[in-house]
């Protein structure tokens, strides 16, 4: 239900929705969106201490993108990573 929720809510803004996967492996990217200055792989989880594997390995393969994942934990950012919160990630894509 979350994957549904931020994919309507990305496609009411307008964004062109990717996926990613690689054959033969578990690693996943829920969404992938451009916005003006910036790619962003995003991964969604209902959480609020989730893990990113997927979202992790797929920036330590291309460390000049950062990541954003959507959870039920509050705002954080890290050097790979933002957190947003599924309650209001909107404003921040």
């Amino acid at each position: 239900m979350d994957k549904v929720y931020v994919h309507n809510e990305l496609k009411q803004r307008g964004k062109t929705l990717y996926y990613h996967s690689v054959a033969n492996s578990t690693i996943v990217i829920d969404f992938i969106v451009q916005t003006d200055d910036r790619i962003w792989p995003i991964e969604v989880k209902a959480e609020e201490n989730p893990k990113s594997k997927s979202l992790r390995t797929f920036i330590q393969n291309n460390p000049d993108m950062k990541g954003a994942r959507i959870s039920m934990k509050g705002r954080m950012s890290q050097d790979w990573l933002l957190n947003l919160p599924l309650y209001d990630f909107k404003y921040d894509l």
